[in-house]
């Protein structure tokens, strides 16, 4: 399992608006990205679960990988995976929803090839979401609005 946060910071941006071409089209004056990488590798060693992603707060793009591969024999192996993109028009509903539905199942997914203590994972984000449904507050909605996502109806 692999998490990573990136922070990048442009210096002197204002100066770089100001004499770009295309001002709309330039990169943020913070840059956040946020991976996750999860692999399991079963059946001694010749199928590997896998699962990439890769979520940009600011560019509002997420992008989802899950991959598995079957080594029939050393040089031969089967893989099917799949290719999820999401961008732009995306609010805050849509992404919760998305991020919890992530964490849930990565959560079970865990606890079913490692330890059953990753139920805490989709235990604590049920639970985060019965008390939004009565009181209205997300955290993770609070903070997407603060990285300037579009509010949905319900936070």
């Amino acid at each position: 399992m692999g998490l990573q946060y990136y922070l990048e910071y442009t210096l002197k941006y204002d100066e770089l608006k100001s004499n770009s071409l295309w001002p709309a089209y330039e990169q943020h004056e913070f840059r956040h990205l946020i991976t996750l990488r999860l692999t399991q590798f079963l059946v001694m060693d010749n199928l590997e679960l896998s699962l990439f992603t890769f979520f940009s707060p600011d560019e509002l793009d997420t992008y989802i990988r899950p991959r598995v591969t079957y080594k029939i024999i050393e040089p031969l192996a089967i893989v099917v995976g799949a290719n999820l993109m999401f961008g732009r028009h995306e609010n805050v509903d849509t992404l919760v929803f998305r991020v919890a539905g992530i964490m849930v199942t990565a959560g079970v997914v865990l606890a079913y090839t490692h330890h059953i203590a990753w139920l805490a994972l989709p235990l604590f984000v049920g639970v985060n979401m019965l008390q939004a449904s009565f009181t209205g507050f997300c955290p993770l909605a609070r903070m997407l609005k603060r990285f300037g996502v579009q509010d949905g109806k319900a936070f």
